[in-house]
């Protein structure tokens, strides 16, 4: 969609059903074949023969949101579906419970007479996913379309952990990344 609504990347199976010409209901189902290489960085100590991964954790994504004007709110839920055993690495019975949620807000304007989304979010995760997911992130992005195919996107984002033993120097993280996205 030229708009670059939220939920474009986060779920190959979409729905936007257009309430009116000022509101939408979006919902969205999406499945991760890896959940470690969600950054696409998966971890060099997770590795096995050949140097691929020694376990995979796939998990389903649902996505739910609501637009109003120039503003889109969405949610969504991950949940491991299976080797959940693997993914605390503790617990062979399947108790544990893998799952993790995120928000969203976002703003679609125009700077400098392109397309220009600004969005903040929250994003809480078990902590069954503390090796993959921090427990609470903090980020704020702005995205704006370049040409008819392509996206820069900046992004600011806080991680914080409550569990100090899942982070590498017991300290709250932060980072700053930057995406081009190419449509095609």
């Amino acid at each position: 969609s030229p708009d670059m609504p939220v939920d474009r990347r986060e779920a190959p199976f979409a729905y936007h059903l257009g309430l009116n010409r000022q509101s939408a209901l979006i919902a969205g189902l999406g499945w991760i074949d890896d959940v470690s290489d969600t950054t696409g960085m998966t971890p060099t100590y997770e590795r096995g023969e050949d140097n691929e991964p020694a376990s995979t954790v796939g998990a389903v994504n649902f996505i739910l949101g609501a637009s109003i004007d120039a503003f889109t709110l969405t949610g969504g839920y991950l949940h491991a579906v299976d080797r959940k055993n693997e993914v605390a690495g503790v617990d062979s019975s399947g108790a544990n419970d893998p799952t993790a949620w995120n928000s969203q807000l976002a703003y679609r304007t125009r700077w400098l007479d392109r397309k220009t989304t600004l969005a903040v979010g929250y994003q809480k995760a078990a902590d069954d996913y503390s090796r993959y997911f921090p427990e609470e992130r903090y980020s704020t992005r702005a995205s704006i379309l370049l040409f008819d195919a392509t996206t820069l996107s900046l992004e600011y984002y806080q991680d914080r952990e409550m569990n100090s033993k899942n982070n590498l120097n017991g300290d709250d993280a932060y980072g700053i990344t930057t995406k081009f996205g190419f449509d095609f």
